[in-house]
């Protein structure tokens, strides 16, 4: 049996990133409450500065989850530009990049973690739609929603495009 449920409340978004940011005890009080899609920069109408939106932006958002052993967790972002890096409770548990594909991180039977997922606005031409002729600007963040999927069997893994060091192998267990 599979269930899918909409998770684009209740996240914290924090602009910039530094390695303390990933830690539990985190004071987390100034954050902005969002929801998701999100955008972390806004851009004025006619507003052309190619880098204005580079940098780093940083969501976070608690789980806890009412599930059995035999239980699998994912959750499925619907698109984020242009990379991100995505932290189970401070640990590294993969990574994406590209504008415009879903990503989905599999976390095994956690009942409960903190998500931080860190998004990268640089524009990197070793992948689309950079490095060729663009007459747009990309935009970054979270910019789709976003869904905790549950399955009562272990999650069907789908290969991923890319290159072969971007692809992200699961945890074992």
């Amino acid at each position: 049996m599979y269930q899918e449920y909409p998770v684009n409340d209740l996240w914290l978004f924090h602009q910039g990133f530094s390695e303390e940011l990933l830690l539990s005890e985190v004071d987390d009080s100034s954050w902005d409450q969002i929801s998701l899609p999100h955008t972390p920069v806004q851009f004025p109408p006619g507003y052309h500065q190619e880098q204005f939106h580079w940098g780093l932006y940083t969501y976070r958002r608690d789980f806890t989850l009412d599930i059995t052993g035999s239980q699998q967790v994912a959750i499925r972002f619907e698109g984020i530009a242009n990379k991100a890096e995505f932290y189970v409770d401070g640990e590294l548990l993969g990574s994406c990049e590209g504008a415009y594909l879903p990503f989905t991180l599999n976390l095994g039977a956690r009942p409960s973690f903190t998500l931080v997922v860190v998004v990268s606005g640089d524009e990197d031409p070793s992948f689309p739609p950079f490095g060729g002729s663009m007459d747009y600007l990309s935009f970054c963040g979270i910019y789709r929603e976003a869904s905790l999927m549950n399955s009562r069997r272990e999650l069907l893994h789908l290969p991923r495009c890319g290159k072969p060091r971007d692809r992200f192998t699961p945890p074992q267990g």
